[in-house]
């Protein structure tokens, strides 16, 4: 209750805020553009006087990627920023800008104190494609907090970051305690061309260590098409006698033959009692390309009806690989679910899909106002799709859920119902 109680008041005082500085930036659709939306963050962020308002617009003015290159003269003057956290979401929104003009600024900070700034420049410089970095990276896999050494992992497998001193401290990941760090190395691993990388990797398999073959079977993903590869898998799904272990390899495994027994198997672990098992058997299942795509199907709508927050997400990311017009039931389904993480990517899926049937939905997911309590960028993610898919190009007046829905609702029932009518029951 008290989680509950503080979320409330932040908002509450989000609400006080932007209620007394009428918030005028505007989501970007196909007229205005993420452009003008940066520029209209930025002139918000110099008139606010709160810090927690400050913080936020900096963060959303990163989200918009290169186009937020405009606000690169911002963010680097926010990098000596006494607030540590500014500074933080300040290196990474210049990460994500691509302006290698701030290179030399992002570099003072790999000497800071704090070891999330220090990771927060290292992943920026690597976004940037700054070469010099890999070193630092290549250090902080070896870093105590498993947050860290799983940023540095996936930062070596970004485009122009291969570099091959990075391959074996990244084959030794694959045994680190944390599943995040084995994660993100397996798929950093994957980035690396050329051959050299099965051998070790084929060994790993051999060496009869169960947790450690299958993170290396799921690094081996991307060479699922070869036959030491697919035998390989082969040999470790039939070695593996208990099926909770299976799942952990089946990442890369599924992808190594279309076996009728792996699936399954895969099956009868989306019911496992774990909700981290089951929820990684529904990432398996959806990547079973080549498998009968109705079977698959049926599995992962089972799934959505999972206790698990993280299980439904799941199911719901692997659907949107399927077919968006015969699952549209489900994403607008998805949007009265309590978990923001699964409300989020169906916000995702339908801002893309244009579904007029969509509106009216995404409309009342602002009356849901315990949504935003822990993820308070919900807000701006709808009213986006909101304007995308409409056009409507309202403004964004306050980012209080309740005037925000206030605010569509009016909208829609003056101008929208007509256009977009709701869902016929």
């Amino acid at each position: 209750m008290s989680h509950m109680k503080a979320g409330v008041l932040a908002l509450a005082a989000a609400a006080c805020f932007f209620n007394s500085h009428v918030l005028q930036a505007q989501g970007p659709d196909e007229n205005r553009g993420l452009d003008v939306f940066v520029l209209d963050l930025m002139d918000q962020f110099r008139r606010s006087q709160s810090n927690q308002e400050r913080r936020l617009l900096v963060n959303q003015i990163g989200k918009c990627g290169k186009k937020a290159a405009i606000a690169a003269d911002l963010l680097i003057g926010l990098l000596a920023d006494k607030d540590e956290e500014m500074r933080r979401l300040a290196i990474r929104g210049l990460g994500s800008t691509g302006e290698t003009v701030a290179i030399p600024q992002i570099r003072k900070h790999l000497s800071s104190p704090s070891p999330e700034t220090r990771l927060a420049a290292v992943s920026a410089l690597a976004s940037l494609g700054d070469f010099s970095a890999v070193p630092d990276l290549v250090k902080a896999l070896k870093d105590p907090d498993s947050g860290i050494r799983a940023n540095a992992a996936a930062c070596l497998g970004i485009s122009g970051m291969q570099d091959p001193h990075a391959f074996m401290p990244l084959i030794w990941c694959l045994h680190d305690p944390d599943y995040g760090v084995r994660l993100h190395a397996s798929g950093s691993i994957r980035q690396y061309d050329g051959v050299e990388k099965v051998v070790p990797l084929i060994e790993i398999l051999s060496e009869g260590d169960e947790h450690l073959s299958t993170n290396a079977a799921s690094a081996l993903d991307g060479y699922y098409k070869s036959d030491t590869a697919v035998k390989a898998f082969e040999r470790l799904w039939n070695r593996l006698d208990d099926l909770r272990k299976k799942v952990w390899g089946a990442f890369g495994i599924v992808k190594g033959f279309n076996s009728e027994k792996a699936f399954l198997d895969l099956q009868a672990l989306v019911k496992d009692s774990s909700p981290e098992v089951r929820a990684n058997a529904v990432t398996a299942i959806g990547l079973l390309c080549e498998f009968e795509k109705d079977r698959r199907e049926r599995i992962l709508k089972s799934a959505f009806k999972d206790e698990s927050a993280e299980v439904r997400a799941r199911s719901i990311a692997c659907l949107i690989l399927l077919n968006l017009k015969r699952n549209l039931e489900i994403y607008l389904k998805a949007l009265e679910d309590p978990s923001p993480k699964v409300v989020a990517r169906a916000v995702h899926k339908l801002s893309v899909s244009s579904a007029p049937e969509s509106v009216r939905p995404l409309i009342e997911v602002f009356n849901s106002s315990e949504l935003f309590l822990s993820k308070q960028e919900l807000l701006v993610e709808v009213h986006i799709a909101l304007n995308g898919i409409t056009g409507a190009n309202l403004k964004i007046l306050s980012w209080h859920p309740e005037r925000m829905y206030k605010q569509w609702l009016e909208w829609y029932e003056f101008e929208g119902y007509v256009k977009f009518p709701p869902e016929k029951k």
